[in-house]
């Protein structure tokens, strides 16, 4: 075979099948770093199936030394310290006071190994596997391994990936206790590093879906929209799915403007409608200033769970703005009402004062109480004659420890009850 033949034979098999340099840093380990993953998880059983979302965050806790070597405490395995060794290209665990291997990175594909298990503290044949990912905008090379987990019931049989400069991004996993008829699917997929503090994510951004309000009649400011993001899985509440909003918070910033005179409004934080995507606002206006040509201007902003957060805002830039509709007045909303209105609770969550609204259209001995979770009174606000209107109450929580608190609202054969939430 002549020589330019053989080289090139020889080129097309490294570019197919890339060399495993040993410059490569398989898994990084230092106290701090973290890895943020998305858990997806179906099961099965003769009681049906059903899907879970949740995320999971596994990180180097902190470090020690043995025989002059340092081992991190790896929060997956809270039980085992873990090592890498740069010069072997091999991860071990520490067990039954010796170094074990848990995955040997100078392996080709696809030469079988012994594989130290932690959770089984024995060793399992496993495969070396490799393949490509794209994360953060970059080509990584991964390489890991597949095997069972267990042999014995319930038997698991599991695939793992590490990727260079990233360390461990994926594991698949497959279950089944035959003996029960019960079987799952469960994928982790890293979504976010935090690899010596430097931020690796795919950057995908909260998305706000929103009608604008742009004319109010009523002393209640309203508004229903959407945040969407790549990470969302919601369910409806009546399915047996377990749902994942990926989105953290959402809060509205606002103020009254008139020519160069700017009123600004504390945030407003909204709250999300169970098995939706949607989330909802209600906060007083000033009618001292909607009733005087002044304009509402408000935006939203949403923040999601990444270990850096990502945020966005609706509109993109300025605010939305909205005016009093002259049409309908305060008194046309107030006498067109018929029956007790109890409001949600501005801000919410709250530190450490909130205001709580409600609207009486009669006479009526009213009774507004707080009690903790426990059932507990932690408050009385109103307890007396009240004639038919709008009524504003203050409720300062400085006493109170954090947590979740109801406040309820009876006035002859109206009671109503609504959550809060004091946040400090």
């Amino acid at each position: 075979m002549k020589k330019k033949h053989l080289f090139f034979i020889l080129f097309t098999i490294l570019l197919v099948h890339p060399i495993q340099t040993l410059a490569q840093n398989w898994f990084p380990l230092k106290a701090g770093n973290e890895w943020q993953f998305l858990i997806s998880r179906i099961e099965s059983s003769i009681f049906g199936s059903s899907q879970q979302y949740y995320l999971k965050i596994y990180s180097i806790v902190s470090d020690t030394v043995i025989n002059n070597n340092v081992y991190f405490h790896w929060s997956k395995y809270p039980d085992h310290l873990v090592r890498y060794d740069e010069t072997d290209k091999t991860i071990y665990i520490w067990g039954n006071d010796s170094d074990n291997v848990f995955m040997d990175f100078t392996l080709p594909v696809p030469i079988t190994f012994n594989r130290f298990e932690p959770f089984l503290m024995s060793y399992l044949d496993a495969t070396i596997i490799e393949g490509g990912i794209l994360f953060n905008n970059f080509n990584h090379l991964a390489k890991g391994y597949e095997g069972y987990e267990s042999y014995t019931l319930p038997e698991i049989w599991a695939r793992n990936y590490f990727a260079s400069d990233l360390g461990w991004i994926y594991h698949y996993e497959e279950g089944s206790n035959m003996g029960g008829g019960y079987w799952w699917i469960q994928e982790n997929k890293l979504i976010q590093a935090n690899i010596g503090g430097i931020n690796y994510s795919e950057n995908y951004y909260p998305e706000i879906i929103i009608e604008p309000v742009t004319a109010v009649g009523d002393s209640i400011f309203h508004l229903i929209f959407e945040v969407n993001h790549k990470y969302n899985h919601v369910f409806p509440d009546s399915t047996p799915h377990t749902s994942l909003n990926f989105i953290d918070t959402v809060k509205m910033h606002s103020y009254y403007s008139k020519g160069s005179t700017i009123v600004p409004n504390p945030v407003v934080y909204a709250e999300s409608i169970s098995g939706t995507e949607e989330w909802e606002i209600n906060t007083l206006l000033d009618m001292n200033f909607m009733m005087n040509d002044y304009e509402f201007n408000y935006k939203i902003e949403a923040v999601d769970k990444g270990l850096v957060p990502h945020r966005n805002f609706a509109p993109d830039s300025g605010y939305f703005v909205a005016v009093w509709d002259a049409t309908t007045g305060v008194e046309d909303h107030i006498t067109s009402l018929t029956s007790f209105e109890l409001y949600q609770n501005y801000p919410n969550p709250f530190n450490p004062s909130t205001k709580i609204k409600f609207f009486n259209p009669k006479s009526s001995f009213v009774n507004l109480k707080v009690y903790n979770v426990l059932g507990k009174e932690a408050a009385t606000l109103v307890n007396e004659e009240r004639p038919a209107g709008n009524y504003e109450v203050d409720f300062n929580a400085t006493d109170l420890p954090s947590g979740v608190y109801f406040y309820r609202l009876q006035a002859g054969d109206f009671i109503e009850t609504k959550k809060m939430v004091l946040l400090r």
